[in-house]
């Protein structure tokens, strides 16, 4: 059978019977961030009051450099929501990385951005069935970020925003015993038989829509330049046009600022 044809009967099985119990990882990742948010805000907090240096928890004064530039690398740990995260319901890991370029506007106030490679997707196996879906994105975000400077050496980073992604690649690869076939992730869709009035994938594509939005949050620190950081991005378009869904993305990066 049809492999498309194949997606189409998981499409509707998973519908109507497993939506009672789903297991997607990247539903956990969305508790993961806010207590060590938090943490670093009472950790805020506490220095401020224990610190006998002049600083402020809110720092208007400018800073020496107005643009600072570095470089990202990490893990990213994506699913997908909604009705295509209850059949690809198996998180996938990627990589993700690229250039961070802040703005400031003060001390303790920037617009954090840049341009990032990001590495998304799912899973789902059973049934004697596997598919893995491998959406690559470039991503733009745009985040006001505040920023806690404990030393001269030492900063905490609070960063909240929308990001702007555009998908440049991937394909949705099946497997079903011996038999494989893979589909491109953005375009196409899908497509009915005439003749037997099955409906299945095309071959132009899976149905992937390329423009991805949504609003980000994540926190971090830097410490004698180097940067670790941790970021929940959740999408707020769909993934793609035949089905609910969006994207779901836990990220976990280091990275160098110049």
């Amino acid at each position: 059978m049809n492999l498309g044809t194949q997606w189409v009967k998981l499409y509707k099985f998973a519908t109507y019977h497993i939506n009672a119990y789903i297991y997607n990882t990247h539903l956990t990742m969305k508790k993961i961030l806010l207590p060590l948010a938090c943490a670093a805000c009472v950790l805020s907090m506490s220095a401020q009051r224990a610190s006998d240096s002049e600083a402020t928890f809110f720092d208007s004064s400018k800073p020496e450099k107005l643009v600072n530039f570095g470089v990202r690398a990490g893990l990213n740990v994506s699913g997908f929501t909604g009705d295509l995260g209850d059949i690809l319901d198996e998180s996938r890991c990627g990589f993700v990385g690229g250039v961070s370029v802040d703005f400031a506007l003060m001390r303790s106030f920037y617009i954090n951005s840049g341009v990032l490679f990001s590495m998304q997707g799912a899973k789902y196996s059973g049934n004697g069935l596997k598919y893995t879906a491998t959406p690559m994105y470039i991503k733009i975000p745009v985040m006001a970020s505040y920023r806690y400077n404990f030393t001269d050496n030492l900063q905490w980073q609070l960063n909240f925003g929308p990001y702007f992604a555009v998908g440049v690649g991937g394909k949705l690869k099946a497997e079903m015993g011996s038999e494989k076939d893979d589909f491109d992730f953005f375009g196409g869709g899908l497509e009915s038989d005439p003749a037997t009035g099955e409906t299945h994938l095309g071959k132009d594509g899976f149905g992937g829509k390329r423009f991805d939005m949504g609003l980000g949050v994540g926190t971090g620190v830097v410490w004698n330049k180097i940067f670790i950081g941790l970021e929940y991005d959740f999408g707020l378009t769909k993934v793609v046009n035949h089905t609910g869904g969006k994207n779901s993305n836990f990220s976990v990066s280091v990275g160098y600022n110049f």
